[in-house]
């Protein structure tokens, strides 16, 4: 009764989904945002990804692939897509949805990130903090570090740490390594950016487009690798003279893009633009 909008991430507030109905008849408006595999369906990015020369997604043992995994999140899709005002995904997850939807941003309260100073030091320093190792593509990451053995680099593989200690990690980082699976960067590649890192991530530019401008180039300051190349990628960013040294326009680019206040702007936008 207090309030005219929802947004709901990943879930709503019963299991059922029922709440969606009871929220629609008291003419209050959903704002629905999928966020990666509360939606993503392993077979079904596989045939998308397959079809564009891309490998599939590889999952640890504790994905469902069976058929609980599919209907959970088609019964997840359809209430968002019957009773939601508004839905937000990315195109990367998005092969089971059936309605249009706009482009979430992986965005962040920029003024939580402070943007380092140039750091004066001999050698680079490079970090991976994946959530989720083998999705993230950690083990192609680690060879990668491994084979290379490069003079002055220092690694650090950062795991189990609050968001504090990892902002402060970042901050002091020359480069960061995203992910090497699932196309255009996740929430640490926005963190990274802010506090002014280079960042390393799976873009594919020009073969998987996101649908959004600024995440093509030039605009766009992300490294692109894959699990393929990513050793070679290292080896280029780490002798490229501008790594470490675009601090500055690393941060501007999530203030002008990756904010959080530019995602509610474009929410409440949306929902004035939307046909009753």
């Amino acid at each position: 009764d207090q309030h005219d909008l929802f947004i709901f991430i990943w879930d709503s507030f019963l299991p059922d989904y029922s709440d969606l109905q009871l929220i629609k008849d008291a003419g209050k408006k959903i704002i629905f945002i999928f966020c990666g595999d509360d939606v993503r369906w392993f077979y079904a990015s596989k045939q998308e990804f397959e079809s564009l020369g891309m490998n599939p997604i590889q999952y640890d043992a504790s994905y469902f692939y069976g058929k609980r995994g599919l209907e959970y999140r088609l019964k997840r899709i359809s209430a968002a897509e019957k009773f939601a005002d508004i839905i937000y995904s990315k195109r990367e997850q998005a092969q089971l949805q059936t309605r249009p939807f706009y482009h979430w941003r992986m965005s962040i309260d920029t003024r939580n990130y402070q943007c380092a100073d140039p750091i004066n030091r001999p050698g680079k320093l490079v970090i991976h903090a994946p959530t989720n190792s083998t999705v993230k593509g950690t083990k192609f990451i680690l060879n990668a570090v491994q084979k290379l053995k490069l003079k002055n680099v220092e690694f650090k593989l950062i795991q189990n740490l609050n968001v504090a200690e990892v902002q402060k990690l970042l901050r002091s980082a020359d480069l960061v390594i995203d992910q090497l699976q699932i196309p255009g960067g996740g929430r640490l590649t926005t963190e990274a950016l802010s506090t002014g890192s280079d960042v390393i991530t799976f873009m594919n530019y020009g073969v998987y487009d996101q649908g959004i401008a600024y995440q093509r180039l030039p605009e766009c300051p992300i490294f692109d690798a894959n699990i393929y190349n990513i050793e070679e990628v290292l080896y280029q960013s780490i002798l490229n003279d501008k790594v470490g040294s675009r601090r500055v326009q690393n941060h501007q680019y999530t203030e002008r893009h990756l904010d959080v206040r530019i995602i509610c702007e474009k929410m409440i936008q949306n929902l004035n633009e939307r046909p009753e």
